[in-house]
């Protein structure tokens, strides 16, 4: 999602959990390597118990307010909320 929001984005190599994973599925991905605006990450499957929240958080510098609403608008509409001090998630 946030790959189709941001230039010079994309995500990149996907490690998958073999046939002997005892923590998940064949095939569920593990590791997956993407690029935001310019920088790289790697997310890690966490499973049921470690779902993604607030103690990882993105900061993207934009040029004008028009860019700003344009981006918010898009996660706040799609499934994202409002937060305090300005932020979204």
């Amino acid at each position: 999602f946030y790959v189709s929001l941001l230039p010079d984005s994309h995500v990149g190599r996907i490690f998958r959990a073999p046939g002997d994973n005892p923590s998940g599925k064949e095939g569920a991905a593990l590791v997956v390597e993407f690029t935001l605006a310019g920088r790289s990450y790697a997310g890690l499957n966490g499973g049921p118990n470690f779902k993604p929240n607030e103690s990882v958080s993105f900061q993207i510098l934009t040029e004008d307010q028009e860019a700003t609403d344009r981006l918010w608008n898009a996660i706040v509409g799609n499934g994202g909320q409002e937060s305090m001090c300005g932020w979204c998630k």
